[in-house]
C-alpha cells in the first residue's frame, strides 16, 4: 500500500513539473513609485533600510490564464494598453493561485502587479 501511494505521488509530481515547464513564466521589471511610504523610505525608524531586496512576483501565463505562484497576496493587478489606458484591474486576495482574464482582452498589454511603493511590470500577449 505504501509503495502504491509513493508511486502515485511520484507520478503526480512528475506531471506537475512537466506542466510547469510548458508554461511561460513572466519576467518582471521593478518600478519604484516615489511618495508612497514603504520599507527603506524612513517610515519605520527602527529599520530605515531593509536587509533583503524586494522580490518580484512569480507568475506564469497560458493563454488567458495566469498562474499566480508567489508574491501577489493582496496586490492589485492591472492590464495597461499601449495608450497607457487601464483595460482591466482587479485585487488579488490572499491565496489566489489562478486568474482567468476576460476573453475580450486581445492584443499586447503591460501586466502590472502593484504592491505598495513598487510596481512590477511585464509585457504579455493575449
Amino acid at each position: 500500500m505504501k509503495k502504491t501511494c509513493f508511486l502515485l505521488l511520484c507520478i503526480f509530481a512528475l506531471c506537475s513539473a512537466t506542466r510547469a515547464q510548458e508554461l511561460d513564466t513572466l519576467h518582471f521589471r521593478t518600478i519604484h513609485v516615489p511618495g508612497i511610504p514603504g520599507p527603506g523610505d524612513g517610515d519605520d525608524p527602527s529599520n530605515p533600510h531593509p536587509k533583503s531586496p524586494v522580490l518580484p512576483p512569480t507568475i506564469a501565463i497560458d493563454g488567458h490564464t495566469l498562474y499566480i505562484i508567489s508574491g501577489c497576496d493582496g496586490a492589485e493587478l492591472a492590464l495597461v494598453d499601449a495608450d497607457s489606458n487601464e483595460a482591466y484591474t482587479t485585487t488579488l486576495p490572499e491565496g489566489t493561485t489562478l486568474l482567468v482574464l476576460p476573453e475580450w482582452l486581445q492584443g499586447t498589454y503591460e501586466l502590472q502587479i502593484r504592491r505598495g511603493q513598487y510596481v512590477f511590470a511585464a509585457d504579455i500577449e493575449l
